[in-house]
Formats: C-alpha cells, structure tokens, sequence
C-alpha cells in the first residue's frame, strides 16, 4: 500500500470515528434510556391543550426525501465533473451528525402542543385546576413510556432542525457548483427556492400537526441553518472549485467574449 493510500485510509478512519463522536449525545439519550427533564405547567397554559394529529412529514419521510434530494442533486453535478473536468476526478459526498438538537430537547424539557391530551395527567381537570395554580408533579396515566418522554422533547424541532441543514447546505452547494449560463441566471436560484421552500413547508407542518411551538421551529432553524453554513464554508472547501471545462466552460467563454470589443484603431481587445 502507498503511502498515499494509506493516509486516505487513515483520513476516513478518524472522520468515521469523529462522526460517531459528534452523533453520541443521540445514541447515548435513545439508547440509554436516558428521560428528559420533567417539567410542569400552569393550569391555565393553552399552548399544550392541542389535539394530537399525525405528523404530515414523518421522520421517515424527512430522512428519505433529504437524503435522496442531497444524493441525486450532488450525484448529477458530480457526475458532470467527472466527465467534463478530467482533473477533478475527486467527488463530494458529505454526511453530517450533530446532536445539537438532541441535548437541546432532553436538557430544556419542554411540553409539546398535545402534552395534555398525550399525557391525559391523573387528576388533573381543567374545571377545578385553579388558572395561576403551577402543576409540578405531573403523572400520566398512559402507559407507553417512550411516547411520554416524547411530549417532553418539544424544544427544539428536529424536523424544522433537519431540513434547513438539509436544504440549506444543498442550496450552498447548487451556488458553487452548478454553473450559469449564459442565457439564463436563473435556473440555480429557482433550484434554490425549491429546496429552502421544502425546508420552510416541513417546519410549517410541525406547528400545523400540533407538534411544536413556533419558537421551537425558529429554533431548529436557526440551529440547521447555521450548522449548514458553517460545514458549507469551512468543512467543505471543493464549494469553490468551478467547472473548468466541457460545455459549461464554452458558455462562460462565450458570456466573457460578448464583454470584449475589438478596438480596430490598436488591434487589441478592450473590455466594455
């Protein structure tokens, strides 16, 4: 094995470990049985009498559709510089974990829209309960453990969290690496709007099913969003490489020659 090799191979070895690192607060809080922090609530408080619905977005749905948007976008683009561009032979292929979200839900506790009817609390009745009377000691009386620790993991989203590092840190990537052409600027930033409006429609979703706060989809957006920017500007730096040959090449060329006139009178190019 060459020295070259081998140092591939001991990149990908610690980014693997890093990854599990990065993604131990998760496994640790779902796996280990770990409870969130239990808190109260006022008698009063109607932000938690919501009905439950069904999630619109299912989490299932969020992993599938982020990952094959990611994955066919990147994979097109890729593929474009592997046979256009025989010097950049190297593709893009990021996946990112972060259990920033995670530590945010079981350390903060809070109640989801639907905590009240989820929980159905034993002794608790709206008619009685004093409206300032603060309800510390909450005891559900359904039986599904995991289901009660979830009506505690409201802040913050980790769908609105998900999408907006998903579809952000893919409309990074479109800027960078989808060329303009030269008889249209648009059809990047179409491609953008697109994915930061699935982004915005999934986190609108969760509000709408009941199943978190608007803050907490502020949150999980502002925690997405910053993650994706920082991994598209610092993590991965082939962003800035450019498409340096093929067609693409020839429209850009063709969009730099239309700047230039012909001075007849010095025989040189002047640009406009």
């Amino acid at each position: 094995m060459s020295f070259k090799s081998r140092t591939n191979t001991i990149r990908m070895v610690l980014d693997v470990l890093m990854l599990i690192l990065v993604a131990m607060p998760s496994i640790v809080f779902k796996v280990g049985g770990i409870e969130p922090t239990h808190r109260g609530f006022f008698c009063d408080d109607d932000s938690i009498r919501y009905p439950y619905h069904e999630s619109t977005i299912s989490t299932t749905v969020l992993i599938l559709v982020g990952g094959f948007t990611n994955l066919i976008v990147v994979l097109m683009c890729e593929i474009l510089h592997y046979v256009y561009d025989r010097k950049n032979k190297k593709a893009i292929f990021s996946e990112e974990l972060f259990g920033i979200t995670d530590i945010g839900k079981w350390t903060v506790g809070r109640l989801r829209p639907h905590f009240i009817d989820g929980c159905q609390p034993q002794g608790f009745n709206i008619t009685t309960c004093p409206g300032n009377q603060y309800m510390d000691t909450v005891h559900c009386t359904r039986p599904d453990q995991t289901i009660l620790d979830d009506l505690r993991l409201s802040f913050p989203s980790g769908h609105a969290s998900q999408s907006a590092y998903t579809m952000v840190f893919l409309a990074c990537y479109v800027q960078q690496r989808v060329p303009r052409f030269d008889y249209t600027y648009l059809v990047k930033h179409v491609i953008q709007f697109i994915l930061i409006c699935m982004a915005w429609f999934c986190g609108l979703s969760r509000v709408m099913d009941n199943k978190h706060h608007p803050t907490d989809v502020l949150a999980g957006f502002t925690i997405g969003t910053v993650v994706a920017l920082l991994c598209a500007r610092y993590v991965v730096k082939r962003f800035r490489e450019p498409y340096t040959n093929g067609p693409y090449r020839r429209c850009h060329m063709r969009s730099s020659q239309a700047d230039l006139v012909e001075d007849p009178e010095a025989g040189t190019q002047q640009g406009i």
